[in-house]
């Protein structure tokens, strides 16, 4: 057997790891032929030092090397030098673009999934409540995270199993009420084997009409119940000036969550300050008159917070150098919009990282979060001022960095990858 190359040192310690179990087989003879592979995997542990630099990680990956030295001095065979070389951060690996583990200002939908943590309690508290009712509301502070709850958060568990038979509900696209809600909703329940034009005009006229058709719309699509996600529903208020459309567009989700024996499922995100306002609609008076009708997620505190920076990047292979996740952690700890100013930063700093570590370097470059907002800010204002002109106010009174939330969004797809049955048409239908 050969020896294996010293100067190859393992890409992680998690590689380490592997080397030492499957080293930890070949040796339970301790036969003369596995101490070649014992020196070889020493070598090549002490040159990965080079590429850990956690105190924890260290002391793992160093424990690693004084077992196979233990071993070696009971055979009687010498085993020199084991310490961990020192971190070189020039040896650590590059990381693609690719990998970039957070999203910014923008929402989390349910592509998200895999790098939305730190609302699990809430998300768990979402799923209970529908267990027992049909229409549950999620209110918020606007920037509290009420969106991604739903999307990145509720959703894929939803669609995963989470409630009795919901792997095989039906999944439409995320209705956004908009100026014409009724429109969006026509939209979002579209199946795909009918005309998208003619569907949407005919349902939103019916849904105007008839205060249930919503439940005839969902009868259309197929047998199996209905999950329906309507997000920022304050737009029926903010955006939509027909107080008709509006108060059918409250009664038709009313009535399909009402359904006798039915197992539809609606969930609906609003903002706080308008959840009065929602309530008084007729349709919905009932169905949000409980406490346990309206789920108000806590703000995100200093374990959820570490949550939301450290585990995403610890899927990537990000690190932080010592010290940063708690400084970024009491930066945003007890703001309103804690989750987004994180984000936005996170993905700053990111874009600023050193091959895998985000530096304090990078951090002060940055200037912390509110800062690095408000420069951002400042350039997208810049950027609308003609080139030339001279002229740039000192306090620009309405400059605010680009919407936190995409205005459409992407269609869910159902358990398996398989195409759903409703389809997006938005363009082709108003435009028809």
């Amino acid at each position: 057997m050969n020896i294996v190359d010293s100067a190859a040192a393992y890409s992680s310690l998690v590689e380490m790891r592997a080397a030492h179990r499957e080293l930890l087989r070949e040796s339970r003879a301790m036969e003369p032929l596995v101490l070649p592979r014992v020196h070889g995997f020493i070598a090549r542990g002490r040159a990965t030092g080079a590429r850990i630099d956690g105190e924890a990680e260290r002391g793992d990956a160093q424990s690693l090397l004084d077992y196979w030295v233990a071993t070696l001095l009971r055979s009687g065979t010498a085993a020199g030098d084991v310490a961990l070389d020192e971190f070189d951060p020039e040896q650590a690996p590059e990381l693609g673009d690719e990998l970039c583990p957070y999203v910014g200002l923008d929402a989390f939908v349910e592509r998200d999934r895999e790098r939305f943590f730190g609302r699990d309690a809430v998300v768990d508290e979402l799923v209970e409540r529908l267990r027992e009712k049909h229409l549950v509301v999620v209110a918020g502070p606007s920037g509290s995270g009420k969106s991604s709850i739903v999307l990145a958060g509720l959703l894929p568990r939803v669609r995963a199993g989470a409630l009795p038979g919901s792997a095989s509900y039906r999944y439409c696209e995320t209705v956004i009420p908009g100026a014409e809600p009724l429109t969006s909703l026509a939209i979002a329940t579209c199946p795909s084997a009918v005309d998208a034009a003619q569907w949407v005009a005919e349902q939103s006229a019916g849904l105007r009409a008839r205060g249930d058709q919503l439940i005839e719309m969902a009868r259309l699509g197929g047998d199996a119940p209905l999950f329906l996600i309507v997000d920022r529903f304050e737009e029926v208020f903010t955006l939509c000036t027909d107080s008709a459309a509006r108060d059918a567009f409250a009664a038709n989700l009313a009535a399909l969550a009402s359904v006798s024996g039915g197992a539809h499922r609606i969930v609906v995100t609003v903002r706080i300050d308008f959840l009065d306002r929602a309530r008084g609609l007729a349709g919905l008076c009932d169905a949000t008159r409980n406490e346990g009708d309206v789920v108000i997620p806590l703000a995100l505190g200093a374990r959820e917070l570490r949550e939301a920076i450290e585990r995403p990047a610890a899927r990537a292979g990000l690190r932080f150098e010592e010290g940063l996740v708690d400084q970024l952690t009491g930066d945003v700890l007890g703001e309103p919009a804690a989750l987004p100013l994180l984000q936005f930063t996170l993905l700053k700093l990111w874009r600023l990282r050193r091959r895998n570590r985000v530096t304090w370097e990078a951090y002060r470059r940055l200037g912390g979060p509110r800062q690095a907002l408000q420069r951002a800010a400042d350039e997208l204002y810049d950027s609308l001022i003609p080139r030339g002109s001279g002229h740039r106010q000192a306090h620009p009174p309405t400059a605010r960095p680009p919407s936190r939330r995409p205005r459409v969004h992407a269609r869910p797809r159902p358990a398996g990858g398989a195409a759903s049955p409703w389809r997006p048409r938005a363009r082709a239908a108003r435009a028809r």
